[in-house]
Formats: structure tokens, C-alpha cells, sequence
């Protein structure tokens, strides 16, 4: 009798260990991912990618994997020596893998968006527009012409908008992308009445941080 409680004890902790250990299994959560090289879209090999203390380096495949993370938001950085660093977020849930594939920007690759504002009705450039993808942002000289570049330049589906004054706030979804330059042309439509016009103030988001004119 005091063999097979004995045995029954022994089987019992076992069963609470290995209970112990997955429930510290189902605790944290990992993400995992590749990283691409932007412009050529290629593997990216022996980046350095972190989120909280978490620490990974990519395989010749571009892959990486962080694990064991406890679950919450964590920022998300990759760096490689000839890249621009790469920060975002990703949100950990115990007992998942999250999958975030991350595109490194060469060094010196930037996007760029360029093109002429014109009245809508006359056809003729409109000097003194106030163009922006926020946080860049530039104004048109006497030919109309517009230039928007520079690391800043976010990338993806963007939002840029033009405003001047006498004529209604322009805005329009446009895509950028590493090392292409887009070329967008913006017709402005007069404002009906007495316009009012605040270059801080044109529309959501947009305040003009540069007021020289992009070279």
C-alpha cells in the first residue's frame, strides 16, 4: 500500500513539472522574420536584430528568430554595416509567433517625389505652393516646380498635400519606394471665394518644416 502511494506521489510531481514547464512555454511568445535589402529585395545575411533584450543575427537566408519574449509591445530594430537602421514595433503574444519581415535602405538610397503644381483652370504653375509628405516639405518657385527627398521621406503608401494661397487644399495617396523617384504633378482648384491661406494650418499633419526650395 505505501509502494503504490509512494509511486502515486512520484507520478503526481512529475505531471506538475511538466505542467510547470508549459505554462513557462505558453508565457512568452517569439517573433521571427526576414530581412530584405529594399531597392533589391535580396536576403540581407548577418543583420543585427533586437527587440527588448532579445538578440538575433540573420542566416545567409536573411532569417531571424527571437524567443522567449514575454508578451507585450516591444520596438523592433535591425542594423548592418552600409544600411540605414530600421526601427519599428511588433506585438508579442504568449504562446505565438509573430512574423515581421523588415527591409533595410542602403546607405545614400532615399525616396524621392518631384513634379510641377499648376492651376487647375489656367494650366499655369503656381508659385509659392507649400508641398509636403510630412515631415518634408518644400515650395514652388516661379515655374512650379517641386522637390521632396532625403532619408526622411517615408516610405510605402504616403499622403502629400499642397496648399496656396487663393486655392483649395490639395491632397492625394501616392507610393514611394527606396532609391525611385515618383513623379507627381498637382493641379490646384481656385477657391471660390476669399480664400485664407496658413501654410501651418492647409490641412491634417501638414506643417512645412522646410521653406527653401529643395536643390
Amino acid at each position: 500500500m505505501k509502494r503504490i502511494l509512494l509511486l502515486w506521489l512520484v507520478g503526481l510531481s512529475v505531471l506538475l513539472a511538466i505542467s510547470g514547464c508549459d505554462k513557462d512555454d505558453r508565457s512568452t511568445g517569439a517573433n521571427k522574420g526576414t530581412v530584405f535589402d529594399a531597392v533589391t529585395l535580396d536576403p540581407v545575411p548577418l543583420a543585427v536584430v533586437q527587440a527588448g533584450d532579445a538578440l538575433s543575427m540573420t542566416d545567409a537566408d536573411g532569417a531571424y528568430l527571437l524567443g522567449y519574449l514575454p508578451e507585450g509591445e516591444y520596438v523592433l530594430k535591425a542594423t548592418k554595416v552600409g544600411y540605414t537602421d530600421y526601427t519599428g514595433t511588433i506585438t508579442v503574444v504568449a504562446g505565438q509567433v509573430a512574423v515581421q519581415d523588415i527591409y533595410l535602405i542602403p546607405g545614400g538610397v532615399v525616396a524621392t517625389v518631384q513634379g510641377v503644381v499648376y492651376d487647375s483652370v489656367a494650366l499655369t504653375p503656381v508659385e509659392s505652393a507649400v508641398v509636403s509628405i510630412p515631415p518634408v516639405s518644400d515650395v514652388t518657385v516661379a515655374d512650379g516646380a517641386y522637390l521632396l527627398t532625403g532619408p526622411s521621406v517615408p516610405l510605402g503608401s504616403v499622403t502629400i498635400a499642397a496648399a496656396a494661397a487663393g486655392y483649395q487644399v490639395y491632397s492625394a495617396l501616392i507610393t514611394t519606394q527606396a532609391g525611385v523617384t515618383v513623379h507627381h504633378d498637382i493641379y490646384l482648384t481656385p477657391a471660390a471665394g476669399p480664400a485664407s491661406f496658413s501654410p501651418a494650418s492647409a490641412a491634417t499633419g501638414f506643417t512645412p518644416l522646410n521653406t527653401d526650395t529643395a536643390e
